[in-house]
C-alpha cells in the first residue's frame, strides 16, 4: 500500500471511527475467543481457559487503543475531544465566556475594520495589467524664492516628453471631464474621461464591443465619436449589442459611439474615488494650445518599457523640461518628474494617508494588546480556581503536555468565538469608518468584508489564543500536586502567580497609558485643526457646482450673463440673503494657468516670471463669505468689461 493511499485509509477512520471501533472490538473478541478455544482443547476448565487467554492477550482496552494510534490520526482525536470539554466548560460558566468574547470580538473587530480601510486606502494593487510597470507624470515650476510646486502638463511640453522618452515609457495625457448627457434613456450629468493618442494602450483597456479611436479622430472637426462605459451601456442602452453606430449626445454636440469598455476598466482620473467614469472622448486641443507652453492642462500617465526603471525615466523627463525651460522664455523654471502611478491616485496627498494609516494601525494594535492582557487575566484567575482538580489529575497519572492542551484547547474556542464576535463588530465599524471618513481617502467605496479579512481574522484569532492561554498553560505546568493538596503551600503558589499577575498588570498599565496619551495628541490635534482661521465664515453658506455646455455658452460674455441671471433669481427666493459666484471655491486651489506678474521696477532685473494663482470673482462674493477689506476697496458692480481693469490681493 502506497504512503498517500495510507494517509487516505487513516482519514477516513477519522471519520468513521464509531464503526471502525465497532469492528476492532467484534475482532479483538474473536482473537480472545481463539485463544480460550485452544486453552480448552489442552484439558483447562472454561474458567482457567478464559483467563489463561485473558493474560496471554493482554488488556482489550489496552490493545485497542494502540491499534487505533496505529491505524488513525490520534492527535485529531485528541484535539476533537479537548475541544469538546472546553465548550462543556465554557457553557458551564456563561458570565466569563459572554465577557471574554464580547473583549475578543472588540479588538479583533476594530483591528479587521482598520485593516480592511488601509488595505483600500494602501495596499490594493491598482486594477490594471502589470500595475508595478505605471508611471505618473507632472511638471513642477519653481519660484525664484526657490519654491517648487507640481502642477499638470502643458500638451506641447508632452509631445517632447514623449520624443525624448519613447525608449524608456509609453506616455498619453488625459483629463476629467462631465457632460451633460443625452440620447441614452435618461439625461443625466455624468463624468467621463477625456484621452489623448496612446491611452487605452498604456493602460490595457480592451473594448467590449466596437474599437477605441483611431488615430485620425484626435483631430478637431473628427473627435465626435465616443466610448462607453458598460454601465452607461447597460443603464442608458438596455445592454443593446447593436449599440455600435448609434449617437449620444454631450452637452448637445452629437457623437457617434465606437465602442464599449468594461468595467473591470478604471478611468485612472476616477480610480480610487466612488465615481467610474461613463464615457471616454478624444482629448484635442488648438494649434495654439499645441504650440504654448504655459497652458497646463492635462494629466500624464506612463507605462515603463520591461528593464526600465522609475528613476531612468525621471532623469530624462528632467533633462527634457531643462531644455524647454532654457529656450522657452514662458517655461522658465520648468521641470519634469515620474513616480509610481499607485502614488497618485486620488484626491489626497498618499504621505499624508500612510502616515494616518500607520498611526490607526498601531493604535488599534495597542488595543488588541490590552485586549489580550484584560482576557489573559481573567483566565489566569479562573485557573487558579482550578488548582485542585489539576493537581489531583497530575497525582492520578495525567501529563503536564496534555493539561495545557487543554487550556489551550479553551482559548482557542475562546478566541474563534471572539473572532466571530469580531466580524460582526467589524461590519459594523466598517460602515462607521466610511461614514466618517475624510473625502478623497483612496479606494473607500472598496472597503468591505472578503475572503482575505476573514483569512486576518483567522490568524489574528489563533495569535490571540496563543497570547490568552499562555498564562494559564504555565501555571498548570508550575502546579505541584502535594503543594496544592496541602494549605499550607498556599503562600508559596501564590508568589509565582503574583509575579505572573504583576506582569499583565504592568502591561495593561502601559499598553493603557499609550492609548491615552495618543488619544489626548490627536484630539489635542483636532482642537488645533478646527480652531485654524479660514479667513472666511462658511456657517450658512450653501454651495453648488455648475458646469455650462460649451457649445451653448461659447463665450465670457454668454456664461456671465448666464450666472448673473442665475443669481438674480436665486436671491429671489425665500431665506437667500446674497449669491454669489467664482470660478473656484475657497480652499479648492487656484486656477494657475497662463497668468505671469510682470515685475515691478525694482525687479525689472529678474529672468523667472513670477506666476501667480487667482479666482475671478462677483460683487457678492466678500459679502457672501464675510470677507472685509484690510486696506482699499472691494470688487463692485461697476468693476466690469470696458472699465479700469482691477484686482483685490
Amino acid at each position: 500500500m502506497t504512503r498517500w493511499r495510507v494517509l487516505a485509509a487513516r482519514l477516513r477512520e477519522v471519520f468513521t471511527r464509531g464503526r471502525i471501533a465497532r469492528d476492532l472490538d467484534d475482532e479483538l473478541r474473536h482473537h480472545l475467543d481463539l485463544l480460550t478455544e485452544q486453552h480448552l482443547a489442552r484439558g483447562l476448565s472454561p474458567a482457567e481457559a478464559r483467563r489463561a487467554a485473558r493474560l496471554e492477550f493482554g488488556s482489550l482496552d489496552a490493545t485497542a487503543e494502540a491499534v487505533r494510534d496505529r491505524r488513525g490520526f490520534r492527535v485529531l482525536e485528541t484535539i476533537g475531544t479537548d475541544l469538546r470539554r472546553a465548550v462543556r466548560r465554557l457553557a458551564a460558566s456563561p458570565g466569563l465566556t459572554a465577557s471574554v468574547v464580547t473583549i475578543l470580538g472588540l479588538g479583533i473587530g476594530v483591528n479587521l475594520a482598520i485593516y480592511s480601510l488601509v488595505y483600500a486606502a494602501m495596499l490594493r494593487p491598482l486594477p490594471y495589467a502589470d500595475p508595478d510597470r505605471l508611471v505618473a507624470v507632472w511638471e513642477t515650476m519653481t519660484s525664484p524664492s526657490g519654491e517648487t510646486e507640481p502642477i499638470a502638463v502643458a500638451p506641447a511640453n508632452l509631445a517632447d516628453y514623449r520624443e525624448q522618452a519613447g525608449d524608456l515609457a509609453t506616455m498619453a495625457g488625459y483629463a476629467r471631464v462631465a457632460r451633460n448627457v443625452t440620447g441614452a434613456a435618461t439625461p443625466d450629468r455624468l463624468v467621463g474621461e477625456a484621452v489623448m493618442p496612446g491611452y487605452f494602450d498604456v493602460l490595457g483597456g480592451v473594448p467590449r464591443l466596437g474599437r477605441t479611436f483611431a488615430p485620425g479622430e484626435y483631430v478637431e472637426g473628427n473627435d465626435a465619436v465616443v466610448v462607453l462605459s458598460e454601465s452607461l451601456w447597460r443603464t442608458g442602452f438596455g445592454g443593446d449589442t447593436a449599440v455600435v453606430g448609434r449617437r449620444l449626445a454631450l452637452d448637445g454636440r452629437s457623437h457617434e459611439i465606437v465602442g464599449v469598455l468594461p468595467d473591470s476598466f478604471v478611468a485612472v482620473s476616477t480610480a480610487g474615488t466612488p465615481d467610474r467614469a461613463a464615457f471616454y472622448i478624444p482629448l484635442v486641443y488648438p494649434p495654439d494650445m499645441m504650440t504654448g507652453r504655459g497652458e497646463h492642462l492635462i494629466r500624464v500617465v506612463g507605462r515603463l518599457a520591461p528593464g526600465t526603471s522609475v528613476a531612468a525615466l525621471d532623469a530624462a523627463l528632467a533633462a527634457t523640461a531643462s531644455t524647454i525651460a532654457a529656450t522657452e522664455e514662458r517655461a522658465a523654471g520648468l521641470g519634469a518628474a515620474a513616480g509610481p502611478l499607485v502614488d497618485h491616485i486620488g484626491s489626497v496627498d498618499r504621505s499624508m494617508v500612510r502616515v494616518l494609516m500607520a498611526v490607526l494601525l498601531g493604535a488599534v494594535a495597542l488595543v488588541l494588546v490590552a485586549t489580550c492582557a484584560n482576557v489573559a487575566s481573567l483566565l489566569l484567575v479562573r485557573s487558579f480556581g482550578r488548582t485542585g482538580e489539576v493537581a489531583v489529575r497530575v497525582a492520578l497519572g495525567a501529563s503536564r503536555a496534555r493539561l495545557r492542551l487543554e487550556w489551550f484547547a479553551e482559548s482557542l474556542v475562546l478566541a474563534a468565538l471572539g473572532a466571530a464576535a469580531g466580524i460582526g463588530f467589524g461590519i459594523v465599524a466598517m460602515r462607521l469608518l466610511i461614514a466618517s471618513a475624510p473625502a478623497g481617502i483612496p479606494n473607500l467605496e472598496t472597503v468591505a468584508l472578503d475572503g482575505q479579512l476573514l483569512a486576518i481574522a483567522l490568524v489574528v484569532a489563533l495569535g490571540t489564543a496563543l497570547v490568552i492561554g499562555f498564562g494559564p498553560a504555565w501555571h498548570v505546568g508550575r502546579t505541584l500536586p502535594a503543594d496544592a493538596l496541602r494549605s499550607e503551600s498556599r503562600t508559596t503558589a501564590g508568589q509565582g502567580v503574583g509575579r505572573v499577575w504583576t506582569t499583565l498588570l504592568f502591561a495593561e498599565v502601559v499598553v493603557s497609558a499609550l492609548l491615552l496619551v495618543g488619544a489626548g495628541l490627536m484630539t489635542r490635534s483636532l482642537m488645533k485643526l478646527n480652531a485654524v482661521e479660514l479667513g472666511f465664515d462658511p456657517d450658512d453658506v450653501l454651495a453648488l457646482n455648475v458646469p455650462l455646455p460649451v457649445d451653448r455658452y461659447a463665450t465670457g460674455d454668454a456664461r456671465l450673463a448666464f450666472f448673473e441671471e442665475a443669481a438674480r433669481r436665486l436671491r429671489a427666493l425665500p431665506g437667500v440673503e446674497a449669491v454669489a459666484f467664482a470660478n473656484r471655491l475657497p480652499l479648492r486651489g487656484n486656477w494657475v494657468s497662463g497668468f505671469f506678474l510682470e515685475p515691478a521696477a525694482s525687479q525689472a532685473a529678474a529672468t523667472t516670471p513670477l506666476q501667480a494663482g487667482f479666482q475671478a470673482v462677483n460683487p457678492d462674493y466678500f459679502p457672501v463669505l464675510r470677507i472685509g477689506a484690510i486696506a482699499g476697496r472691494l470688487i463692485e458692480p461697476g468693476d466690469r468689461t470696458g472699465a479700469p481693469a482691477v484686482a483685490v490681493v
